[in-house]
């Protein structure tokens, strides 16, 4: 159990979100280090159903830029040493990965590595420019790709427009005041 309320509440809210559209682990040891856990690990299923019938909007298209994704959430403001905390998870969770297929007489390619999100309040340009961080001019407002070799993303929530397609994520703040609408969104099942 994460050690941050918010923590806790961004896990068990994305699983809820994610559960039926594929495979969800949750604090994925890759040392046993608890800070060289990763938050979430996303495996989609693109059969499911779920994606369908369930619009999540903004972050349904974030959970399917790639078939494996990881999710890391920071509940205040991106700082460098987050960054490099990802990059460490994201190095490690590989190389073991790479070592149980060559155990298994298998490769483990480069399209196989996941793409990580990383979730967050707030986030000072100097940051993402020290990243090589760029507007993701697809995925609109608030959304940053990181250079190319990281393979990953910041989602700034605080920057995301006020819409029903950016409801999910805006869920993750503020939740005292967003439990309401996102409990009733919920049972509407279509949102955007």
């Amino acid at each position: 159990m994460s050690p941050y309320q918010d923590d806790d509440f961004s896990k068990a809210y994305t699983t809820a979100l994610y559960q039926t559209k594929g495979t969800i682990d949750l604090n994925v040891r890759v040392k046993s280090d608890e800070n060289l856990e990763i938050d979430l690990l996303f495996v989609s299923n693109p059969q499911s159903p779920a994606w369908l019938t369930e619009d999540l909007g903004l972050f349904d298209a974030l959970m399917q830029v790639h078939p494996t994704i990881f999710v890391e959430h920071y509940s205040g403001y991106l700082k460098s040493s987050h960054i490099i905390r990802c990059v460490t998870r994201f190095d490690l969770y590989t190389s073991g990965e790479k070592k149980e297929a060559k155990k298994r007489n298998e490769t483990f390619s480069a399209a196989q590595k996941p793409f990580t999100w990383i979730l967050v309040t707030g986030c000072s340009e100097k940051i993402l420019r020290s990243f090589g961080g760029v507007r993701d001019s697809e995925l609109g407002v608030g959304v940053y790709r990181l250079a190319e070799g990281l393979r990953m993303g910041v989602v700034v929530i605080r920057e995301l427009p006020a819409t029903p397609e950016t409801l999910w994520l805006r869920g993750l703040i503020q939740r005292s005041r967003n439990t309401d609408r996102l409990v009733t969104a919920r049972s509407i099942g279509r949102v955007g």
